[in-house]
């Protein structure tokens, strides 16, 4: 069976109109991810990780308690050197025994050896890094 031409241009206007609406339809938007926003919110047991200088480190928080907390940091080299460069003995990883850090008076911030003013800032560890001469600010998103 035919159809009339009047049918098949109704068809095809249809589709085409169908074609610009969806066209029309806004894309869905990129989740962010979260961004420190300069708050401190208290304190408590968790794990972070994020990449400072070229390395992985892995932030665990074990405990808080009113006077310190505990915790144990790991990472691992992301740029490996290749193994002809590697001086003898190089490993690619470290890992921190346990310490306990002090509390700050504030109750919101510790400091660790190396790692000072560390704090939760919108779900985000942060804080300041210093090694030698070399300064970090990093803020480590929370694992799941």
């Amino acid at each position: 069976m035919f159809l009339s031409n009047t049918v098949k241009a109704r068809a095809g206007f249809l589709a085409a109109l169908a074609l610009l609406l969806g066209s029309c339809t806004p894309e869905p938007e990129a989740v962010r991810p979260p961004a420190p926003t300069g708050s401190r919110e208290p304190l408590h047991a968790g794990f972070w990780q994020g990449e400072m200088g070229g390395t992985l480190v892995d932030f665990h928080v074990d405990q808080v308690s009113t006077r310190d907390v505990q915790v144990h940091i790991s990472g691992v080299v992301l740029q490996q050197l290749p193994k002809a460069l590697q001086p003898p003995g190089y490993q690619p990883y470290f890992y921190d025994r346990p310490k306990i850090c002090t509390r700050r008076p504030d109750g919101r911030t510790f400091d660790c050896p190396h790692y000072a003013d560390m704090h939760i800032d919108n779900g985000l560890l942060c804080g300041a890094y210093v090694l030698e001469s070399q300064v970090f600010h990093p803020c480590f998103r929370p694992v799941q």
